[in-house]
């Protein structure tokens, strides 16, 4: 079955700042999609600010994963709050189809500090695993090893500047179709790579100072 062309727009690490983005980014967009982080401190005014938000854009279709900010987004009743923007396609280590398009979405990210959904390298491989075999485009909040995770390591003397899955590199390189790689996490890690036969675009819009001065990605599938 042929595929129609779909605009893709990306974004991620909008940290309760998501008011300073200027929505004419999102003329034309098919699929919107966020790749974590939209919110500070996780809390449940911040949680519900940004869904409204997002569920208000004129997208016909609207994809969210959480990140490792977004500890709402972990509780029991995060389902309840989400129903009430029934826009929104909300991906948990789960999948959703688009005009054709197989999307699979994880909110996971390697392991730091004492922060939500976050997994070490081996116990993440196991997430990546699910990942279906015929998937069009994966999103992750933490990026895969070598592809927009690069940061700054001055303060850590000795620590690998990549600091990105190595198992979901390796994974993303077996999927045969897949096409594009929305991922976030490491502000300075901002753009679009073309390392692999597939697109990875980091889309976080702050930096690494947490200033809203990055606009939002698109590519068009």
């Amino acid at each position: 079955m042929k595929v129609p062309t779909m605009r893709v727009t990306c974004l991620s690490d909008t940290h309760f700042k998501h008011r300073y983005i200027d929505t004419r980014a999102f003329t034309n967009t098919d699929i919107l999609i966020h790749a974590g982080d939209f919110t500070g401190n996780g809390n449940a005014t911040q949680t519900l600010s940004f869904l409204q938000w997002f569920s208000d854009l004129d997208v016909p279709h609207k994809i969210l994963i959480a990140g490792n900010h977004d500890f709402k987004a972990s509780s029991q009743d995060f389902p309840s709050m989400l129903a009430q923007f029934p826009s929104i396609i909300y991906l948990r280590n789960s999948s959703t189809e688009i005009n054709g398009l197989k999307i699979w979405g994880s909110p996971y990210s390697n392991t730091f500090g004492q922060w939500a959904f976050m997994k070490d390298d081996l116990e993440l491989a196991d997430i990546w695993e699910t990942i279906p075999e015929d998937t069009d485009i994966v999103i992750t909040h933490g990026p895969a090893y070598g592809i927009g995770d690069l940061v700054d390591n001055d303060y850590e003397p000795g620590r690998d500047k990549h600091v990105g899955s190595q198992s979901l590199r390796l994974k993303l390189q077996k999927l045969k179709k897949l096409k594009l790689h929305v991922t976030g996490h490491i502000h300075s890690g901002y753009g679009t790579y073309f390392k692999e036969k597939y697109v990875t675009i980091n889309g976080a819009q702050l930096d690494d100072y947490y200033q809203c001065i990055n606009p939002p990605l698109s590519v068009v599938l």
